[in-house]
């Protein structure tokens, strides 16, 4: 990716502001230091130990539904942020809908706190709502600016709740578990 080239997260980009704008992590943080060291090396020290925390929750657990559910709601957002990925990718985020609504069945703050973070994600990450922001705003330069800021920050919000409910103790009991001896 060069300066200013078509797929440079950096200000100077050609083609990542606006609909289809980049997503990842290094958007917001090129605004500090324009700098493909610095935003790459920040964007995975940000997001690496995250991947860690999963790795190792995901080789501890036993399989069952409700895991796995988990598992993806937290691996896809954080999956988008250190490396390059537009708008058009975060339609993967429909994953983390099944583990939202088997939160939201517990009836609980969790469930409204899953349904919050799940929406913001998919509602900031996505084309529509960009469409319709960028045309009221007539793709004013500081509505360039506040358009990098959402949707990475919303992707690595429900990526974290996410890796807490998935790392909090299991939901079925170890003799329902796949697996188990029964």
């Amino acid at each position: 990716m060069t300066a200013g080239g078509r797929d440079n997260p950096g200000p100077t980009t050609q083609c990542g502001r606006g609909i289809g704008q980049i997503i990842s992590l290094q958007a917001i943080l090129s605004l500090l230091w324009d700098n493909a060291t610095f935003y790459n090396l920040a964007a995975w020290l940000v997001c690496g130990p995250l991947l860690i925390l999963w790795c190792v929750r995901t080789l501890r657990s036993r399989f069952s539904p409700e895991t796995a559910w988990l598992a993806l709601a937290a691996i896809v957002p954080l999956a988008m942020l250190p490396v390059y990925h537009r708008t058009y990718d975060a339609r993967l985020l429909l994953l983390a809908v099944p583990a939202c609504a088997m939160l939201w069945r517990e009836r609980g703050w969790r469930g409204q706190w899953a349904l919050g973070f799940t929406l913001a994600a998919i509602i900031l990450s996505g084309d529509i709502f960009w469409i319709a922001f960028f045309q009221i705003s007539r793709y004013s330069p500081p509505s360039l600016t506040f358009g990098m800021f959402p949707a990475p920050l919303a992707l690595l919000a429900l990526a974290i709740f996410y890796l807490y409910e998935y790392g909090r103790e299991p939901r079925n009991p170890p003799d329902l578990a796949f697996g188990s001896d029964k």
